[in-house]
C-alpha cells in the first residue's frame, strides 16, 4: 500500500489490507501478539448499530443502500430470509427496532452544533497509510472525517452512558486515547505526501473531538476532548506495542501467554478475613 490519504478504500479492504491498526496495537498491548496474530474479527449486533448509526450521521448518501431494516427479532426464518437478501445487497441488516434507533441516533446528532460545524467539508472514512520511521513499520488509520479546514479529526461513538465518568472509563478501557495518538501521528504523516484533486492535503491535527451518542432514549450526545496527558500516555502504549510488532514481524513469532509458571496474587479488594502482605516497591 503506498503511503498517504486514500479516499476511495472500501471499509471491508481496509481491514482486511495491510498495515497494522490502532486495534491491531491495543490487542498486542492488553493482550499477546498471539491474540492479534491468530485471532478472529467479530461482528455483533451492537457493531451494527454503530455502523449504520455512522452512516446515517457522516454519509447519509450511502445509508439507504448499505442499511436495511428487516424483521423484530432474529429469529427463525423471516430472519435467515432476510439475511440472505441482505447479503446478496452487500448492506447492513438491522432489527427494527435497531432501525429506528439508528435513525433516533441521526436525528440527536442532527440537532448537535458540534457535529454538524465539523461534518461541514469534512472528508470522511478515508484511510491514511504512513511508514513509522522508528520501526519502519506500515500504520494505518481511517478517521470517522477530518475536517482539514479547522484541523480537526471527529470521532463518532455509541455508548450506553455518555456522561464524564463513563465515557472516561469506556476511553480507558477500550483504548480512546491510543487511538487520539496514534490516528493523529499517522494521519498528520500521511497528509504530508498526501494529494486530493492534484493538491497538497492539510492534515495537520490540532484536536481530536469524540463526539459520543446514547444508544437509548432521550439519545443525549455528549463531546470530548481527552487530556494532553491521556494522550501522551495513549502514544507511549501505542509506541511499546509497535516495537513488539516490529520485532514479532522480524522474527515471525507471535508469542501468546508465558509457559513458565509466574507469581500470581488475588486482588486487594479481595483480602477479606486476613491482611494483604505489603509489596516492597
Amino acid at each position: 500500500m503506498t503511503p498517504g490519504i486514500h479516499l476511495n478504500i472500501a471499509n471491508e479492504d481496509y481491514h482486511a489490507g495491510p498495515g497494522i491498526s490502532k486495534s491491531g496495537l491495543w490487542t498486542i498491548a492488553t493482550r499477546t501478539p498471539a491474540h492479534f496474530r491468530y485471532g478472529e474479527r467479530k461482528d455483533s449486533a451492537a457493531f451494527d448499530l454503530g455502523t449504520a448509526a455512522h452512516l446515517a450521521l457522516l454519509e447519509p448518501h450511502e445509508f439507504e443502500g448499505q442499511v436495511v431494516a428487516g424483521p423484530e427479532d432474529r429469529r427463525g426464518n423471516k430472519w435467515k430470509d432476510a439475511e440472505l437478501q441482505a447479503a446478496a445487497q452487500g448492506a447492513i441488516l438491522l432489527t427494527a427496532g435497531d432501525y429506528d434507533k439508528a435513525m433516533r441516533i441521526r436525528d440527536a446528532g442532527e440537532c448537535n452544533a458540534t457535529l454538524r460545524d465539523l461534518r461541514r467539508g469534512a472528508v470522511c472514512e478515508a484511510s491514511g497509510y504512513a511508514i513509522d520511521p522508528e520501526t519502519g513499520m506500515l500504520c494505518r488509520c481511517r478517521p470517522d472525517a477530518f475536517n482539514a479546514a479547522a484541523g480537526v479529526i471527529l470521532d463518532l461513538k455509541t455508548t450506553t452512558d455518555g456522561g464524564r465518568d463513563a465515557f472516561g472509563r469506556a476511553a480507558a478501557n477500550f483504548g480512546y486515547h491510543v487511538q487520539e495518538a496514534f490516528y493523529s501521528d499517522v494521519w498528520h504523516a500521511a497528509g504530508r505526501i498526501a494529494h486530493v484533486g492534484g493538491k497538497p492535503l492539510h492534515a495537520r491535527v490540532d484536536a481530536f473531538i469524540f463526539v459520543v451518542i446514547e444508544k437509548t432514549a432521550p439519545f443525549l450526545v455528549s463531546c470530548y476532548e481527552l487530556a494532553p496527558s491521556a494522550v501522551d500516555e495513549g502514544r507511549e502504549t501505542y509506541k511499546r506495542a509497535l516495537d513488539t510488532y516490529a520485532r514479532c514481524v522480524a522474527a515471525d513469532e507471535w508469542p501468546g501467554y508465558p509457559e513458565d509458571p509466574e507469581p500470581l496474587d488475588i486482588p486487594p479488594w479481595a483480602y477479606r478475613n486476613t491482611v494483604r502482605p505489603q509489596v516492597e516497591a
